[in-house]
Order: C-alpha cells, then sequence, then structure tokens
C-alpha cells in the first residue's frame, strides 16, 4: 500500500478565467505553491503509534500560503496510517493506527445517492436507499451512537410502497435539534416521474411524509440545510418542459408544518457531454451565522460538440424567501472544460469553501478543484488531485466526492475515484492540517477496493463538534454499506 501526500502544484491548471460584465462577478485566482517551503515539509503528518509499511512514501507536500481563512490555532499535528482495518473489535490503546476503522452497517444492492448527519446528541444517521427488488425499493436510516467499533446500539429503520415504487432513489439528511435529523427523498414510481417528500427522523422513528416538490426524474441530486428556526433549504433537479434533459435548479424554503413553498428553478441546461447529465441539478447547500442561506451549484450556458462550457455560481437565499438582491458571490466561466461537477460547499465562521470535479475538454483525467472565500473576495482556487480517470464518451463517472470542514477552517474530503493504474475504485480520505503557519494535505486509503471500474461512486461524509470524521459509502464489490471513522478523535 503506498501513501502519499497530496498537492496543489500548478502544473498546468487548466482553468481559464474570463472575467465576465457583471461587477458582482468573481474571478478564480488559483493559489500559489511554494516549492523551497514544501521540499522539507515531511513534519505535516506524524509518524503513527504503528508505523506504515516500509514502502510508504511522502514525496513534496505542497503548501499554500495567504489565502482567506482567519487566524486559529494550528490543529493537532495529524498521523498517516496504511488502509482502515474492517473490524469491530475494541481499539488498541494507544494505537492510532487500529483506531482507523471500517465497519459494514448495511448490505444489499443500494440506489444512487446517500447521506450522512451527526446530531449535536452524538449520533450518527445514514440515509439511503435499498432495492428489495428489480422494481422496488425502501428509504433507509440508519441510525447508532458511534462510541466504539461494535455499534451496539446500530438500528435500521425502512419504509417502502409496494413492489413496482423506489423510494429513496436518492437521498439528503441534514442534522436538527437534539438528535433530530431532517430526510429528504426522491421517491419514485411508475409514473415518468417522482416527487421530493420531507421525513422527520426523531426517537429511532420517521415521521409522516411532506412533499416538497414533484415532477423531479429518477434519482436527480437532493441537497437540504436546516436553519435554526425550522426552516429548510432543499434543491432538486426540476424538468423544463417536460424534459428532463433540460431544466433547472430548484431552490426553494420549506418550513414543515407549514404551508410548502419551493422556489422556481434557476435557469438550466446540460451539455453535448452526456457524461454531465448524472450531475444536472447538483448543488450543495450550507446555512450561515447571518441567517441566509447559500446554495453553490454547476450551470451550464452553452456548449459546441467537444468543447462544452459550464459556470459554478454562488447565491444567497434569505430566510424570508427570494434570492437576496446582489448576491452572486462567484460566477466563473472556464470555457476549456466542465466546471463544478459534483459540487459540495460548506460555509463556517465567515469563510466560504467548496469542492467540484473539473474535467478539461478534451482531456483525458479530471481534477478535484478547491475553491475558498469570504464575502465579495475573490476565491482562491486549487488542485487538490489530478489523475482522476474518466470513463470513454457515454458512460457514466465513477469519481464522487464529499466535503466538510473542521473547527480549525481545515477542509477533509472523502473520494471516490479510479486511479489510472487501477483495476478498482477507491476511498481516500483526504485533510488539511497546518504546521508553522502553512497548509498542507495528507490523505489515507480506506478503502482500495471498492467497486468495478465504470461503477458510480456513493459517499458521504460528516465531522461532530470534535472534528471526528463520519466517513459513509458504497462497495458495489462487496454490496455492502460502510460506515468508517477514527476513534483517536
Amino acid at each position: 500500500m503506498r501513501l502519499r501526500l497530496a498537492t496543489f502544484r500548478r502544473r498546468g491548471l487548466p482553468l481559464l478565467v474570463v472575467a465576465l460584465a457583471c461587477g458582482a462577478c468573481a474571478a478564480l485566482k488559483e493559489s500559489s505553491s511554494n516549492d523551497a517551503g514544501a521540499s522539507g515539509a515531511s513534519g505535516d503528518a506524524q509518524a503513527a503509534d504503528a508505523s506504515p509499511p516500509s514502502d510508504a512514501e511522502a514525496p513534496d507536500a505542497a503548501v499554500v500560503e495567504g489565502g482567506p481563512t482567519p487566524d486559529r490555532v494550528a490543529p493537532p499535528l495529524d498521523s498517516v496510517c496504511p488502509e482502515w482495518a474492517e473490524k469491530t473489535t475494541p481499539v488498541a490503546v494507544g494505537n492510532a493506527c487500529d483506531a482507523r476503522r471500517r465497519m459494514p452497517i448495511d448490505n444489499g444492492v443500494l440506489t444512487r445517492r446517500l447521506g450522512v448527519a451527526v446530531t449535536s446528541g452524538g449520533r450518527v444517521a445514514a440515509g439511503y436507499g435499498r432495492f428489495n427488488f428489480d422494481t422496488a425499493s425502501e428509504l433507509r436510516v440508519t441510525h447508532f451512537s458511534a462510541a466504539s467499533p461494535s455499534l451496539a446500539d446500530k438500528a435500521t429503520v425502512a419504509l417502502g410502497n409496494g413492489l413496482s415504487n423506489l423510494w429513496g432513489e436518492a437521498v439528503a439528511v441534514a442534522a436538527g435539534e437534539g438528535d433530530e435529523v431532517h430526510v429528504v427523498s426522491n421517491d419514485f414510481d411508475e409514473a415518468p416521474r417522482g416527487q421530493v417528500v420531507y421525513r422527520r427522523f426523531a426517537g429511532g422513528a420517521l415521521g409522516a411524509p411532506s412533499v416538497v416538490t414533484t415532477n423531479v426524474p429518477r434519482g436527480a441530486p437532493l441537497a437540504i440545510a436546516a436553519g435554526k428556526a425550522g426552516e429548510l433549504l432543499v434543491t432538486s433537479f426540476q424538468p423544463a418542459g417536460g424534459d428532463a434533459a433540460q431544466g433547472g435548479v430548484g431552490v426553494g424554503m420549506y418550513r414543515p408544518g407549514a404551508a410548502e413553498r419551493f422556489g422556481l428553478p434557476s435557469p438550466f441546461s446540460t451539455t453535448v457531454d452526456p457524461r454531465t447529465t448524472v450531475y444536472a441539478g447538483a448543488a450543495s447547500v450550507a446555512r450561515e451565522p447571518s441567517g441566509l442561506f447559500q446554495a453553490f451549484y454547476c450551470e451550464a450556458l452553452s456548449a459546441t460538440f467537444g468543447q462544452p462550457t459550464s459556470i459554478s455560481k454562488v447565491r444567497s437565499y434569505s430566510t424570508a424567501g427570494g434570492w437576496a438582491p446582489g448576491a452572486t458571490a462567484v460566477h466563473n466561466r472556464i470555457p476549456d472544460g466542465l466546471s463544478g461537477l459534483d459540487p459540495a460547499f460548506v460555509s463556517r465562521d465567515g469563510v466560504r469553501y467548496a469542492t467540484f470535479f473539473h474535467l478539461p475538454a478534451n482531456g483525458a483525467s479530471a481534477q478535484l478543484v478547491s475553491l475558498v472565500w469570504t464575502g465579495e473576495a475573490e476565491p482562491v482556487v486549487s488542485v487538490i488531485e489530478r489523475d482522476i480517470k474518466v470513463p470513454p464518451l457515454g458512460g457514466p463517472p465513477s469519481f464522487a466526492q464529499a466535503l466538510a470542514v473542521d473547527s480549525f477552517g481545515q477542509m477533509h474530503v472523502v473520494l471516490h475515484q479510479e486511479r489510472p493504474s487501477s483495476i478498482a475504485s477507491s476511498v481516500t480520505y483526504l485533510r488539511q492540517t497546518r504546521v508553522d503557519g502553512l497548509t498542507q494535505w495528507i490523505q489515507e486509503d480506506v478503502d482500495d477496493e471498492v467497486s468495478d471500474p465504470g461503477t458510480p461512486g456513493r459517499v458521504a461524509l460528516a465531522l461532530d463538534s470534535r472534528d471526528r470524521p463520519h466517513i459513509l459509502y458504497y462497495t458495489q464489490k462487496r454490496l455492502t454499506l460502510v460506515y468508517a471513522t477514527r476513534f483517536d478523535r
């Protein structure tokens, strides 16, 4: 098993930024690297109590200086370990690598999208759909207290509707008050369209369903964020004129128990590249301390064959409803490829973070890209991972990712990818740490044999109040839903 440090090197970053004629538009700014400072940066990842194999390597780490991250106390030094163990026995005292565990929590054939949340009461809730028959699936929530690898109190709640309906085709979750979890799912029946349904999970049970919106294609991406007053921001793909290939990101406020209110779709049209259709309408949302919600999403503008164009856009949504005037903070047109694929977005302590995949035009591989910015300031863009394998034209992408940000302002990413030389997809946990004021990435393989080539990835990530990661992913090779965490935090 080889371990490596993820880099930010500037090897031909194909992000050409064009300033648009809009006063609120901001261009991307690629963060600088300091190779001289990186050459001796082996101190960013301290040796764990259980040493990694002798063939473990740590190439030069990239260093990102400056940027909009506010001053914080440096986080504790982190360790790098081999592939995480899949076992449920007690963790060996003082063994940091043994504290990295992955544990199966369900099995079967899962639907397209899943989510994970950690409540303030310390419970983990995994939301997903599982097939019972070829034409039927049920919405499931598996929940537990992650105090030990045995997951002794793990329980699963399941809801279905007969032999021909597909519930939980896509699922998104958000933690509420106490042990409350907000769950939205794409419930699809034999009709051409499904609906987005909200259910409150509390006390180990799912509450009554409430329809958020209808006319949603099967498996359309969902996102949800919860406000302190009980309001929710929900996004979903909305077809235009009955055409599932064109439509918008429906972004709207929803308050459980009150009159439903869902926003009209934002303009959106897919490109000629079939690889983007799996992300049509994908968005990520977050609530900021100001009370405003932010939605980050990919919006395709136009395309010519072989030269697709897209933009990534961030907009504010107020709790009073409607887009806040002039709130567009990022409006980046990237004419040499597709950007904003599989977006993830976090807003914390006045800083905004986003990650997404960028597919250069006619490129042989994809890149995982991050943006960091504050307010209307110019974002800093960096490449977290390069050489991510892409399928032939017409095939679905296998790459997927999830983002979280810890209390030190450091990004954590879970990545499902096919490496160019691999015969199976892997799940990797990447995270930032700071040493002597410099930000560096380290990474570990959680599971290096997850899915067959070309199989879409399913991953989710949440951090708790101690910055402990709670990772959820599906392994198609073992037909298993896996929960992974580290018990040394």
